[in-house]
């Protein structure tokens, strides 16, 4: 199966001016949060239900190819623990040398390696020096001057808090050349450079250290008072120091980069020469000095653990009783123990068998406890890499689409599986290393630390897996979904599966992929509590045999939606169209809908519209009024908005803001364009809201119901406790009389009762009788509001005497109806 991964977190690379690539040597690219992936697959990948995701051409039937749980009665993998800072380099040559190209008299001082560039140049990562002999100056009056020429490295695209990449400047010591003070002429074009400064890609002097750098093609004295810097009775030495970072140099696209060139050296007073050399040898000294990094030791080792481990979740502990660690410790884990800086460490394992299969991947429960708050690739971070038997080159196991060498340059305190902490699936892992497949390969865990103080216990790791899931898996059976209004949720059931993890895979109406959203293990029974309301959710579930394969997705896709229990679907129709209805040219149709009860807030609506031989790319306008017109008709408009495109049917339309309604009625406005879809109606049993727009006012339709349903939410409604029941409409579109609440009652007991808008403004009247016929109180007599209303009887009689327990009959009448209930009052 063809997954695509949606890879939420902004992963930074070393792209930037500052980390750019010529300035890097190693092409590695940081992750440093935990990335939120998304699993997906194409609905028509689903269908086709045929094992798409795995290859088998040898017939190895799936699972475990390769295990280490570091334990001394297992097997071992003959693993190796190799430190790549040993051993280190040696210091170079000088590249300082005498010359006569371009000298200003006979000869000059030029750093240049004339193998390189066009006429000669440096390479990266160079820290070159030349040294006078010491020698006294006692005339405080006294001035150093010389004359130079350079091409180097620029300092365009430094970022904060350097200023310039590659760089020379001039320094004097008091101490026979054991401590250095770059000299502060005045003209130097940078003040922090890289090249000097920087701990890893540069000689790790910090910052603070100016330089010159770009170009001085023609020769030029610079000129310094030293009258600071002479000593009495002290010795001094001058240095001119050239250093370059790991990137753009003559050796690296340059070629016309040709160094730095001197002449002229010259310390004197008005009357007195201290020091002079014009392009001679005699008493120079030339070195290389650049910075190498002690070496960071061998640590990698397995310990035993005797404390209890804290993980993510338990399962994701290190298996009993020993792990892998890099960390400065004996056979025994120590919680108190640390690593070491400028560590290189690698944890190899013996060659590996891969099947000719797809995919192959690695994981593992880990805990790299370490921190470092500088930025990247300034800090500890590590990786896990591959290389064939028959090859010397490694890569990450974990490539990017790019072909991007990925490390992790981040740590946390809990023990957690690799694959689980980056949010794949089961049977799924970052470390794909499919393209091994067929071939014998070697695995490392890899760790590095730079110059700081080291912060934490070091990477931990155990239970390591590769294997290869394509095994044939039955998907699950007996998929069930039903919808929780109440709190807004999806449960998904299907039959029990021992010993199986089940994917929950979703989708939705337009959506082209099938999205995984869980998995779950040991029950039967999944609430998608991620649910929006009015939106139709589709499932289909896969079943997983850990490291050994994962079925076919569960057919067809099954599937509901939801509407929240507070939302209230209010009609006048029975949703049994049986004509239509069409209001005159840019005339409006109107539903008119009258709550029972207030606040409510529209939230939508939906109508059923005919498009038979008609344009449904024609646009339909909907407005909304409130009922402050004349005779309660449509007054001010409070909101409108234009659809195209509607189908055959009921559409519905959801408003990402509702609209409040805290009295009265609201209406429903529908305008056709054109040859526009009609409005499905009905013509039995007519409820008299729906109003169409004529030349000589709007009026009621009075053979015709428009299907027009509204969407009111009910979360603010003021409902009377216990008085709402199923049988009460929705609507003020009839007369209702409520059951009583409550009911048995001693001694009071409330009645509530519904006015249709049609009966605005008639009397009522509600009476209450014994069995017998008698009439015994009169509780309501008089005119109600249009919608529920309530009234209290007190259990007197008409003279306001207290009556006897028994059944009571409540009736309401008014014009052409009349309605009655029973209650029962026990005393």
């Amino acid at each position: 199966m063809k997954y695509l991964l949606v890879l939420w977190l902004s992963l930074f690379l070393l792209g930037s001016t500052l980390l750019a690539s010529e300035k890097q040597q190693r092409t590695f690219f940081p992750q440093k949060q935990k990335e939120q992936v998304e699993f997906k697959v194409l609905k028509e990948e689903v269908q086709q239900q045929n094992h798409l995701q795995s290859v088998n051409q040898f017939g190895f039937e799936g699972g475990i190819i390769f295990e280490e749980n570091f334990e001394p009665d297992g097997i071992w993998h003959r693993w190796e623990a190799i430190d790549l800072t040993h051993p280190r380099p040696e210091h170079g040559p000088s590249y300082w040398h005498v010359t006569t190209w371009n000298a200003m008299d006979s000869t000059c001082w030029w750093l240049a390696d004339t193998s390189l560039g066009d006429v000669g140049g440096y390479a990266n990562h160079w820290y070159q020096v030349l040294d006078t002999p010491p020698f006294m100056v006692d005339d405080t009056n006294a001035v150093f001057s010389f004359w130079h020429r350079f091409k180097i490295e620029g300092t365009a695209g430094a970022e904060d808090p350097y200023d310039g990449w590659d760089a020379m400047n001039v320094r004097i010591s008091y101490d026979s050349g054991k401590t250095w003070i770059v000299l502060p002429f005045n003209n130097y074009n940078m003040q922090n450079s890289w090249a000097f400064g920087h701990p890893s890609q540069g000689q790790n002097e910090g910052l603070g250290i100016p330089g010159w750098a770009g170009e001085q093609l023609n020769w030029r004295k610079e000129m310094i008072s030293l009258k600071d810097f002479v000593k009495p009775d002290t010795a001094i030495m001058i240095r001119f120091a050239f250093a370059a970072d790991m990137g753009y140099s003559t050796a690296d696209g340059g070629p016309d980069l040709f160094g730095w060139q001197v002449d002229s050296i010259l310390i004197a007073s008005e009357d007195s020469v201290f020091f002079f050399n014009n392009g001679e040898e005699d008493g120079m000294m030339a070195r290389d000095i650049e910075f190498i990094p002690p070496e960071g030791g061998n640590l990698w080792h397995v310990v035993e653990y005797l404390d209890e481990m804290d993980a993510y979740l338990p399962h994701f502990a290190p298996s009993p009783t020993h792990f892998a660690v890099a960390q400065n410790s004996g056979e025994t884990f120590d919680p108190l123990a640390t690593y070491n800086p400028y560590m290189d460490n690698v944890f190899v394992t013996g060659p590996i068998a891969l099947p000719d299969t797809t995919p192959i991947y690695i994981d593992f429960t880990h805990m790299p406890y370490f921190a470092d708050g500088d930025a990247f690739p300034d800090v500890e971070y590590w990786r896990v890499d591959v290389r064939a038997v028959d090859s010397t080159d490694w890569e990450a196991a974990w490539i990017g689409p790019n072909g991007e060498q990925w490390v992790f340059a981040f740590g946390f305190d809990q023990w957690i599986w690799f694959s689980y902490f980056w949010n794949y699936p089961s049977n799924m892992s970052p470390l794909d290393i499919s393209r091994y497949a067929g071939q014998d390969v070697y695995l490392r865990w890899r760790f590095w630390s730079d110059e700081d103080e080291p912060i934490g216990m070091g990477l931990m790791f155990d239970d390591v897996v590769v294997y290869a899931p394509v095994k044939t898996i039955e998907p699950p059976t007996g998929i069930e979904v039903s919808v929780n209004p109440v709190d807004t949720t999806i449960t998904v059931q299907w039959d029990m599966l021992e010993n199986r993890i089940i994917q929950v895979w979703r989708t939705t109406p337009g959506d082209q992929y099938v999205h995984l959203i869980a998995e779950v293990s040991d029950t039967n029974a999944y609430v998608d509590t991620d649910i929006e309301p009015f939106q139709a959710y589709y499932y289909t579930l896969r079943s997983v045999a850990l490291y050994e394969g994962t079925s076919d997705f569960s057919s067809p896709l099954v599937g509901d939606e939801v509407i929240p229990a507070t939302i209230w679907e209010l009609a006048y129709d029975r949703s049994m169209p049986d004509t239509v209805v069409v209001a005159p040219v840019n005339k409006l149709v109107y539903v008119k809908f009258t709550p029972i009860a207030y606040p409510m807030d529209l939230k939508g609506f939906k109508v059923a519209l005919d498009t038979t031989g008609t344009n449904v790319v024609g646009a339909y306008q909907f407005t909304f009024w409130d009922d402050d017109g004349v005779d309660s008709l449509p007054g001010t408009r409070l909101r409108y908005l234009n659809k195209s495109g509607l189908g055959f049917g009921f559409n519905r339309l959801i408003f990402d803001d509702s609209i409040a309604v805290d009295s009265g009625s609201i209406y429903i406005g529908l305008k056709r364009f054109g040859n526009g879809p009609k409005i499905f109606a009905e013509s039995d049993s007519i409820d008299g809201h729906t109003y169409v727009d004529t030349d000589t006012g709007t009026i009621v339709q009075a053979d015709l119901d428009a299907l027009v349903h509204a969407y009111f939410d009910t979360s603010r409604t003021d409902f009377p406790t216990g008085l709402y029941d199923k049988n009460m409409p929705l609507v003020a579109s009839r007369y209702y009389l409520g059951r009583n609440f409550p009911n048995p009652f001693n001694p009071t007991t409330t009645i509530p009762f519904v006015i249709p808008d049609y009966a605005r403004g008639q009397k009522v009247t509600i009476n209450i009788y014994n069995v017998l016929g008698q009439k015994v109180a009169t509780v309501f007599d008089g005119v109600a509001k249009v919608g529920l209303n309530t009234v209290k009887w007190d259990g007197t009689n008409l003279s306001g005497r207290p009556v006897g327990s028994g059944i009571y009959i409540y009736q309401l009448k008014g014009k052409n109806v009349s309605l009655q209930r029973r209650m029962l009052l026990i005393k």
